[in-house]
This record gives C-alpha cells, structure tokens and sequence, in this order.
C-alpha cells in the first residue's frame, strides 16, 4: 500500500501539526519495512519534528529496535560515517532513547555499537530551540511543581547518557552504558554525577542485578562494570521498591500526551 501511494506522488515529506512525516510515523510503529521503502524513496531521515526529533532519534526514543537498525544500515551502506553533514546524526540519539522509552540493553548497544558517545554530555542552545524553549519551561516549572519530567529537565545541561538513565530508573540501559565504561564520575553544570544520583537513589543494586541478567559480549568489560558499581558506597534498594517507572509509549503527536502525564508524577528525590 505505501509503494502504491508513493507511485501515485504521494510525499514523502508531507508533515503533521507536530511536522512529523511518514518516516516518523514508521519509526515509532518500529516499521522496518516501511522505514526501508521511505529511505528508497528519498525520504530524508535528517527531517525534524517537534521539538527537533529526526528519525534516528524518534527511533531510539520509541525502542524502534529493527528501524533504527535499518536507518544505520542505510547510512552504512551509502558511505556515511553517522558524524552529520550528510549522514544520519548520533547526536544525543542515547539520550533521546534514556529520556523516554527507548532505553532497553539491546537498544542502547545498538546506538554505542554504531559509534554513539557513550559520555556524550546533552545541551541545549540557540542552534536547537524547541529543546532550547521545552527545557527553560520544565526547568520554570520545578521551582514550584516538582515531577520526574521537571526534575530531568533541571538537570540535562550538561548531562551524560548515565545520569538520563539513573535519573530515570532506565537501568537496563545503564547496564548497557556500564559495559561501554561509561564515566560515572562526570558532572552536570550543577554538579551531580551518576555516582552521586545512584548514591542518593541506593540503586547499586539494581544496576548489579541488571548487569548479571543481560548478555554480555566481554567478561572483562562485565567486570569492570561490576567493580565500578561496588566501589560507589551506596546502600541497596530495600525489597520491593522499584525505580521510576516506565515512560508511556509515545507517537509523534504523543510527546505532549507524554509531557502531560510525566509533569504529574511525583518527584522522589531532590537536588
């Protein structure tokens, strides 16, 4: 059916209220098939929906496992190097997935396995101004109106891949993170670490326990990960808690439907 409309001109660029485009759309649904047949078409995985979303990233945010794996293909296969200019952009594509609902193991190491910073630090400024505008307004509102959503946005400036997964009780992307020698120890512009959060949080614990329960490609790089959780002097989480619970699923148009719900919930910890 979409090669037939795409026969009959069809756009491939044709935008929504929030601009997101077919390749948004496939992407969230986790389309591969549809994502390939986009890309065939020329459809630009560079195009940006709200608030500055291109394909890869709604991929990563959404867990799109198979589409972002096609995306990167793609790119491969073409000649890029995923650095930008013309190529499919990593940037804060980890962050994008931590932040919403994408921050499974297989997803994340999908990202890092294709050369995304593990310690990238998230920034927001003039060149990005619908992130710019969403996180002055949710940074505003913690002031007063304190949620999970407010709290992660008052302290992004400046922070990594780990520190969006703690934060964020994404801990299976923590344990992904963990393995690809994440540094625990780089601060936010206030100053927080991963350390500190999982200190605060007591989740040495359930980092451990994610580790243990995923694959791992490298004895050594478990080990290491492990030995850095045990030198945080943290106490463990008592039995039956539990990090902060998922993100709702989200489509283009959903990420309002997604702020709404996230500003509601209440914070647990204070910086």
């Amino acid at each position: 059916a979409l090669k037939l409309m795409i026969s009959f001109r069809g756009e491939v660029h044709r935008g929504d209220s929030d601009r997101g485009v077919p390749l948004h759309h496939a992407c969230v649904a986790d389309n591969a098939e549809a994502v390939q047949i986009l890309l065939e078409a020329a459809a630009d995985p560079r195009y940006q929906c709200f608030p500055g979303m291109d394909a890869l990233s709604t991929a990563s945010a959404c867990d799109a496992i198979s589409s972002a794996k096609t995306l990167l293909q793609a790119t491969s296969s073409s000649g890029g190097s995923g650095s930008g200019g013309s190529d499919l952009s990593l940037r804060h594509c980890l962050h994008m997935a931590l932040m919403f609902t994408g921050g499974s193991f297989e997803l994340v190491t999908t990202l890092l396995d294709a050369r995304a910073d593990v310690n990238e630090r998230f920034s927001t400024n003039m060149s990005r101004p619908g992130w710019l505008l969403l996180m002055q307004i949710l940074r505003l509102k913690h002031c007063f109106s304190a949620s999970r959503l407010t709290q992660l946005a008052s302290h992004h400036q400046g922070a990594t891949p780990l520190l969006f997964s703690v934060l964020n009780g994404q801990f299976d992307g923590a344990a992904a993170l963990l393995e690809a020698k994440a540094d625990l120890e780089i601060a936010n512009s206030k100053g927080v670490t991963a350390a500190k959060l999982v200190q605060t949080l007591g989740a040495s614990q359930i980092l451990t326990e994610a580790l243990q329960e995923r694959p791992s490609s490298s004895s050594s790089s478990r080990a290491s990960a492990l030995s850095a959780i045990s030198a945080i002097c943290a106490p463990s989480v008592s039995p039956g808690a539990s990090p902060h619970s998922a993100i709702p699923a989200m489509t283009v148009s959903g990420i309002q439907q997604y702020l709404a719900e996230a500003a509601e919930e209440t914070v647990e910890v204070s910086f």
